[in-house]
């Protein structure tokens, strides 16, 4: 169970994860060791998972996202995941989840939604493909 202080310092790491010891010791109102303790606790017990960044969207190249329909030839896992695969390996598309939904026999659909930049989606929305 989280107490108070473990609460205030995973809400000033997911602010900044970057951030000296000592400045999150003095946000906090904790001496830096007894911080740094919590910290490496909350590490430990799987709390604290990893650090990571946030992106300016539009300043990596992902302008915008998109939730879209992908018809596959097939639906078998290799296929899948070559399609997985093939997506991630394309410059200004970045494949954020997928989901694989069959509501019949013939039409199983996959919905993927992807980050991608706008001269990327324009090109598919006119040709409706996006070769892989």
């Amino acid at each position: 169970m989280l107490d108070a202080r473990d609460q205030r310092l995973l809400a000033q790491l997911q602010k900044n994860s970057r951030q000296s010891n000592q400045e999150l010791a003095a946000r906090v109102g904790m001496s830096p060791s007894a911080c740094w303790r919590r910290v490496d606790s909350l590490e430990k017990a799987g709390v604290i998972i990893r650090y990571t960044v946030l992106l300016d969207r539009a300043q990596a190249g992902f302008a915008m996202s998109a939730i879209i329909h992908v018809s596959l030839d097939r639906h078998d896992e290799k296929f899948v995941t070559q399609f997985v695969s093939r997506v991630k390996q394309r410059q200004n598309v970045s494949l954020r989840t997928i989901i694989c939904a069959s509501w019949s026999a013939t039409w199983p659909p996959t919905t993927a939604s992807l980050t991608i930049s706008c001269s990327s989606f324009q090109a598919f929305a006119i040709s409706g493909r996006m070769s892989c």
